[in-house]
């Protein structure tokens, strides 16, 4: 055999048991044994789950399996939220899992036991797995609608029931159930206060302040507002003791009373665009006008 033939048999050989070691570490670290070891040797928390259920859907009935499902139920049970117990019975949906994850999401449902969580459960586990979610689910829909019934029963509950919600839709529905209620007068503030401060705090343009027309010593002030739009406007006084709504027709003017003292003012039509106005008022007795319009500026 010739210098030249031999070198090629050697460097062939070589290759041959270059691509067998790969082969057979290609094959080592797919096997059920390379994956439970890779498994067993991570370190990080999030990486050894995924090589846990990674061997589990690769091998689901492998020599490992027990080891590979008892870590990922306990992981599920101490680490995964509600969401993420979802999204895992998606991914083992077909194996034993898919039930064994349900029902650590079924223990969670019911720890917290709220709306929320029966009505998720419900939405995503399979009907298999539901046990008595929809009855628990209709206990609590049944407790909350006798809770608003009693909430709103009579007239002093409903007013501290709107107190401890505070919003705009508890006001009006003081206001709704009982309008001749010994609070409706509070209420009509509170609704035009919160209805001024939204209008603040968002986009809005700025009023001029009104021209003082006369001037007296009295604790009250007449003011005079003209709309000149063709569009309902609603104009909203908020003071400190005192607030008061004023709805003038289009191309109308409107005399009305208020007592003295600092005011926080909005001005609005009945046009989706066109934005609020705002602005401050400080009333020292005798009369006020002011003409609102609307001006189209093109940018």
């Amino acid at each position: 055999m010739s210098s030249k033939n031999s070198n090629n048999y050697g460097c062939l050989c070589v290759f041959i048991v270059i691509a067998l070691t790969f082969l057979g570490f290609f094959w080592y670290r797919n096997s059920q044994l390379g994956l439970i070891n890779n498994a067993r040797n991570e370190t990080s928390s999030v990486r050894k789950f995924k090589a846990y259920e990674n061997y589990y859907l690769s091998y689901p009935n492998g020599k490992f399996c027990s080891e590979a499902k008892n870590y990922i139920l306990s992981d599920l049970q101490k680490e995964a939220s509600m969401k993420d117990l979802f999204r895992y019975i998606e991914n083992y949906s077909g194996n034993e899992l898919a039930e064994d994850v349900s029902n650590i999401a079924y223990n969670k449902a019911a720890y917290s036991n709220t709306k929320e969580a029966w009505q998720m459960y419900i939405n995503s586990v399979d009907e298999r797995y539901m046990k008595d979610a929809r009855a628990r689910l209709q206990r609590i829909e049944d407790a909350e609608r006798e809770s608003e019934l009693r909430a709103w029963a009579t007239e002093k509950a409903a007013w501290s029931t709107a107190l401890n919600i505070n919003t705009i839709e508890a006001y009006n529905k003081y206001l709704k159930l009982y309008p001749q209620g010994a609070h409706r007068s509070k209420a009509s503030k509170i609704l035009i206060d919160m209805e001024v401060r939204h209008d603040f705090a968002g986009m809005h343009g700025d009023i001029p302040t009104m021209n003082q027309t006369s001037i007296s010593y009295g604790d009250t002030s007449t003011i005079e507002l003209e709309n000149q739009t063709e569009y309902n406007m609603t104009v909203l006084y908020s003071g400190r003791i005192n607030s008061k709504k004023i709805l003038i027709s289009p191309y109308c003017t409107k005399s009305f009373s208020m007592p003295n003292g600092e005011y926080d003012v909005s001005v609005k039509v009945d046009a989706s665009n066109v934005i609020p106005y705002v602005g401050r008022s400080n009333l020292c007795g005798g009369s006020y006008a002011a003409s609102y319009y609307i001006v189209t500026t093109r940018y």
